[in-house]
């Protein structure tokens, strides 16, 4: 055998595996950088939706300990005229000061009124959606210590109250000061 022969029959084997490999890579390249660009939109995706997920979760958590806090307002601002919490509210601040309230007066404003969680008064007249103010009168009498103590508890009060008027009275013959007293108490 001739060496021509040999390093013919070699060579093209050779040259036909190189065509092959380059025919390959000039398909196959194009494709794996597709391939490539596509696997990092993916991973940006992946980013952001990880970044979603995890602004929920900050929400998630935020909202629960909010629970506590709207729990308050819902006892705070009750969702109707609520006349027996409001009355037993008054009662036990003042039996915690070892007064007496004689009569209590609740009118409410929006009784009847159609749509009565539509409107809420204020000192300008303004109406819009959230409260309405429901009057609430009484009278008390006590010396000047446990009345000053009364009053105070009414401004810390769980339930929202806003004393709109305060008048006051003296008596000589029993060393009492009588308070009449008008406040506002809300409903949504």
């Amino acid at each position: 055998m001739n060496k021509t022969s040999i390093s013919n029959s070699a060579l093209i084997p050779a040259l036909l595996t190189v065509a092959c490999f380059l025919l390959a890579w000039q398909i196959v390249l194009p494709n794996y950088y597709q391939a490539k660009g596509d696997l990092d939109v993916l991973e940006e995706e992946v980013l952001a939706a990880r970044a979603k997920y995890n602004s929920l979760e900050t929400t998630k958590s935020d909202l629960a300990s909010m629970t506590d806090i709207m729990n308050l307002i819902y006892v705070s601002v009750s969702d109707g005229t609520d006349e027996p919490n409001v009355i037993t509210e008054l009662e036990a601040i003042s039996l915690k000061h070892e007064l007496v309230i004689p009569s209590i007066s609740i009118s409410d404003p929006t009784a009847g009124i159609a749509g009565d969680n539509e409107y809420y008064y204020s000192d300008t007249g303004d109406t819009g959606a959230a409260l309405n103010a429901v009057q609430v009168s009484f009278s008390v009498a006590g010396d000047f210590a446990k009345l000053n103590e009364f009053i105070s508890s009414l401004e810390k009060s769980v339930k929202f109250m806003n004393i709109r008027s305060l008048s006051y009275s003296s008596s000589k013959e029993d060393d009492l000061i009588y308070l009449s007293i008008q406040l506002e108490t809300y409903k949504y």
